[in-house]
């Protein structure tokens, strides 16, 4: 058996990690230089990493010019995103305005629904009444954020051309795609011929180890949140939810992010009901449908589709993407998940070298060990 100092050389490992921070370092002042586009930049490098498989494969089997291949990719995809968005985005826009317009409804529904349970434990001298109204106060607040909210939404076609002048950038998104897929291997060839020859087996095997992790995050949640949302508009309708297909595909798109889906389709579900004054039936029927798209979730969607090729927990995919968000808004949440992934492998890869390093098996020099 070969002795695992030599396998994990811990001075070759300390080389690899100044290399690591080294192109860290690259990566940061990237940012900065370009902090203005570096929005665009993520997302390009996502889409490039999603799509290059695809542009490769249809390039080798086609024999077709790489530019032809990447251009006809690109167009497929952004004209796919422009059709469904032309075709769904205004109904669920109009659904999502009907829904939070039903927010007073919905609070005056729950105040008069609260009154005999006021009422009992007034009598009973659990709870005074004036103690209740101040637990349940803020319900007047969320009455008035709803119509403020109401109003902007209202609002958002009007506003729209401000909006898009501040974010003009974005149409940077297909051009650098394009140079992105266009220029992959020659990007990666260089980055490679940097790296040490002894350190390339290594670098090798841990780009191996990272992406797998990455891929089954990213795609893995991609197919996951398509084949809930479909499972979430279908239950929706099945039970007559009124606004249930726009319910469904928010929900649907917000297990991207786990258990998100469940706090959203829920709550707006909710609103719904409690805006139309419908009884206990209408709820049970939605915790139902919920329900059995989780456990069709558990069960047999995530297992079948991600597997354990992730290796990231899900409460620590929430708990990055929330905190990512605090830290750096619509940046932050769009690239926690894939920066959280590599942090997984990187870990992965470097705790067998900590391991076997001087400093935790406590000795200089492997020479000098015990029994």
């Amino acid at each position: 058996m070969s002795d695992p100092i030599r396998q994990y050389p811990w001075e070759q490992f300390k080389r690899f990690s100044l290399l690591l921070g080294l192109l860290f370092l690259g990566f940061l002042l990237l940012g900065f230089v370009y902090q203005s586009i570096f929005l665009s930049i993520c997302i390009s490098l996502i889409l490039t990493y999603v799509l290059g498989p695809l542009v490769d494969r249809i390039e080798r089997v086609s024999k077709a010019r790489r530019a032809l291949v990447v251009s006809a990719v690109l167009i497929g995809f952004f004209g796919t995103i422009l059709l469904l968005g032309s075709l769904f985005i205004p109904q669920v826009y109009r659904d999502l305005s009907s829904i939070i317009g039903k927010v007073p409804r919905a609070i005056s529904y729950l105040n008069n629904t609260m009154d005999p349970v006021k009422t009992w434990l007034a009598d009973k001298g659990y709870l005074s009444t004036q103690d209740f109204e101040r637990m349940v106060g803020g319900i007047d607040l969320a009455k008035e954020v709803a119509v403020t909210t109401s109003n902007a939404l209202a609002q958002v076609w009007t506003t729209t051309p401000l909006v898009l002048g501040g974010v003009f950038n974005m149409a940077l998104t297909p051009l650098l795609s394009w140079f992105f897929l266009m220029h992959i291997h020659s990007m990666s060839a260089f980055v490679g011929s940097l790296i040490p020859q002894d350190l390339r087996a290594m670098a090798h095997l841990n780009i191996l180890r990272i992406h797998k992790i990455l891929w089954g995050v990213i795609k893995g949640q991609l197919l996951v949140a398509l084949m809930l949302t479909v499972l979430y508009i279908a239950g929706f309708s099945v039970i007559g939810l009124q606004s249930g297909a726009a319910i469904g595909a928010i929900a649907g798109i917000c297990r991207i992010v786990p258990y998100l889906d469940v706090v959203v389709g829920g709550l707006l579900s909710l609103l719904v009901i409690l805006g139309q004054g419908e009884g206990w039936g209408a709820v049970v029927a939605v915790i139902a449908v919920i329900s059995i798209v989780q456990a069709l979730d558990g069960a047999f969607i995530t297992p079948r589709i991600i597997g354990d090729r992730a290796g990231i927990h899900p409460i620590i995919v929430i708990a990055s993407v929330v905190s990512f968000g605090d830290w750096f808004g619509i940046l932050g949440i769009i690239v926690a998940v894939p920066v959280v992934a590599i942090l997984s492998a990187s870990f992965q890869m470097a705790l067998p070298y900590y391991r076997n390093s001087p400093y935790y098996r406590g000795r200089t020099r492997p020479e000098s060990a015990g029994p």
